[in-house]
């Protein structure tokens, strides 16, 4: 019994790459928006937090910069950096619901 002969026309070779591209294209996506969500994860974790220890005024966190290593927050510090945090949490999250979009920088660290 003869093989069947399978045409591959030129029409044919483009819609497999199509394919290919837009499954590729999904999973680099998908990828994307899952590290953003998990960067925006790790910051809603720093900013509460900060913003606990500011409420009990308890100095357990350190400077993170390097020009104050081990020296302990104010509560006013604590406040800045816990914003700062928040605020790169919500960029990443909306990054995370978007991730074909640019994402920006990010902001420079409160002093």
């Amino acid at each position: 019994m003869p093989m069947p002969r399978v045409r591959f026309t030129v029409r044919t070779m483009m819609v497999l790459v199509a394919v290919v591209a837009i499954l590729l294209g999904g999973m680099i996506l998908r990828q994307r928006a899952a590290s953003y969500r998990q960067r925006a994860a790790q910051f809603g974790w720093v900013a509460t937090g900060l913003r606990q220890s500011a409420a009990s005024g308890n100095a357990a966190f350190v400077h993170p910069t390097p020009t104050g290593p081990g020296t302990p927050m104010t509560r006013a510090m604590s406040l800045r950096w816990a914003e700062y945090y928040a605020g790169l949490r919500a960029k990443y999250e909306h990054a995370a619901l978007y991730p074909w979009l640019p994402v920006e920088p990010d902001p420079p660290e409160p002093e």
